[in-house]
């Protein structure tokens, strides 16, 4: 049985509708204990807190977000006193922070594009240029 065209574009909105009030709800309930990094990796440092001896920074690539006052500073925001922190690559004050809260989800995601055949051609382009989008006619 083949279905209706408008029916399954009338089907294709309420679903769509109904993933968003989905999306609404989680974020609502649930956005505070979880912040999302949308196509973002984990940054690549390591936190280790310790009892004693203060704050430990090294890092093994040129830092020119972060020296040790930042570092200490932003330790001490979240009160720790005693830690061993390594960057592997050049990380900024958020990735640093996002390691000590530690309830950051990192997720890809695709950007849906609707109605794309309304545009022109010039915004088109523009629009392929991004990454991780999906049009959708």
């Amino acid at each position: 049985m083949m279905r209706n065209p408008k029916s399954q574009a009338n089907f294709d909105v309420f679903f769509l509708l109904l993933f968003s009030l989905i999306i609404i709800y989680f974020f609502y309930f649930f956005g505070f204990i979880f912040c999302f990094r949308l196509n973002k990796e984990p940054p690549n440092l390591t936190f280790r807190r310790k009892e004693k001896g203060g704050i430990n920074f090294t890092s093994t690539a040129t830092n020119t977000h972060l020296d040790l006052d930042t570092v200490k500073a932003i330790c001490s925001e979240y009160r720790i006193h005693n830690a061993d922190i390594t960057l592997r690559y050049d990380a900024t004050a958020d990735d640093l922070i996002d390691v000590i809260e530690g309830s950051r989800v990192y997720t890809p995601c695709i950007y849906v594009v609707n109605k794309i055949d309304q545009i022109t051609l010039e915004e088109l382009e523009i629009l392929d240029k991004l990454p991780h989008y999906c049009p959708v006619r």
